[in-house]
Order: structure tokens, then sequence, then C-alpha cells
């Protein structure tokens, strides 16, 4: 990648800072929830994650179509099905009823979790009513591109799917972003993996 940033041409960065880890058990040993290190979540504030996780589990509704178990993400066209300008009701219909209202976002964003009582999902911000960005949250399982690249794939791969790609320091994490004429398409590394996915319009910051 940017060669003279402490990245190498794969996108690769050394970071000291660790992944958020995976499932712990209490004193039972029943599974604990997932807890990261750092005090807030690799690309969201705290404040977000929590509006997002909280929102989603108190005001859960009956889906007419569940949020999708796993997704695809179409570099600059789609996130599973979710396209930019879509209005709030066709995201419902696209992704389901179930979803939660960020209180303290600057803009209206919605996020949906893939199961209750865990953080994964999807989210998307709207301007005048209608989509500007679209993205994953917490790295959730199963997704793709059709290029073949996964979500906690090796951060190299990235480059070698897509060629060389502007990269962007959201602070505690990095966006790697397209440079094509329609719409950005973002790929979120953290600890040297890919962690997330964002289609959003072209002049917006890639970070959430």
């Amino acid at each position: 990648m940017l060669d003279g940033d402490g990245c190498d041409q794969a996108g690769r960065r050394d970071r000291s800072r660790r992944a958020p880890e995976g499932a712990r058990k209490n004193e039972r040993g029943d599974p604990a929830p997932r807890r990261s290190r750092q005090p807030r979540v690799w690309w969201l504030p705290v404040k977000h994650l929590t509006a997002a996780v909280a929102a989603a589990l108190v005001l859960a509704l009956p889906a007419a179509a569940e949020p999708p178990t796993g997704g695809s993400f179409t570099p600059g066209v789609t996130l599973a099905g979710v396209e930019l300008g879509l209005t709030r009701a066709e995201v419902l219909e696209t992704w389901g009823d179930r979803h939660g209202v960020c209180q303290e976002c600057e803009e209206p964003t919605w996020y949906f979790n893939e199961r209750l009582f865990q953080p994964q999902g999807m989210g998307v911000v709207f301007e005048q009513g209608r989509v500007v960005h679209a993205f994953t949250v917490w790295q959730p399982e199963g997704w793709t591109t059709p290029e073949g690249l996964e979500l906690g794939a090796p951060a190299g791969d990235i480059g070698a799917t897509y060629g060389e790609l502007a990269e962007v320091d959201c602070g505690h994490y990095l966006a790697l972003a397209d440079n094509d004429p329609g719409a950005t398409s973002a790929f979120y590394v953290f600890e040297d993996e890919v962690w997330g996915f964002g289609l959003l319009e072209r002049g917006r910051s890639p970070c959430v």
C-alpha cells in the first residue's frame, strides 16, 4: 500500500492493539459475552455500539424478513441487498423490521443485529431519508465479496484482490477505499484482518 506510512504494499500495519477477544466462560462454565481489552469497539465509539445493541434488544420487533446471517458485499453496488439511495421503508423491506435507532449519532443511524444479544450485524446512515452509508458491524461471520474476499481474511488479501486503494486512518482502525466514480467502497482493517465492509456516497468519510 503506502510505503512511507508504516504500511507495506499489501496494506499491513504493525499495531500493538489487540483484536476483541473471543467468548469466555463464567464461573458456571457458561459462555460469557464477547469482550475487548479496548475501552471501545474497534471502529464504533462505545456510545454508538451501546446504542446499537441496547436499542436492538429493547426495540426488537417481529420481522417479516429476518436480517441476513452472513451476506454478500458487492463493491460499489450493494451491501447485502441495501443500495445507496434506498428509503427507510426499502431498508426495512430488505433487512427486516428488527433494528435499533442510535440516539447519540449525529446523523440518523440504524443498527441491525443478526442475532439477539450479539453485536454482529449491519448499520445504515440516512441523509434526507435515504441511505448514504451502509456498513457491517463487529466482523459478522459468513460475509464475502463476489471476488472471494472474506471478513476475517488477512488484510493483505484486500490489495491482492482489488489492487492499490487509498488509505484513511480512522484512529482505531484503517479504511481502505477505492476510487470508483459512482460510490465509495471501504474495506475496514483492524489488527491486520479484514474487519468490515462499507458502501458510501462519494465525498463522505469512510470512518464510522
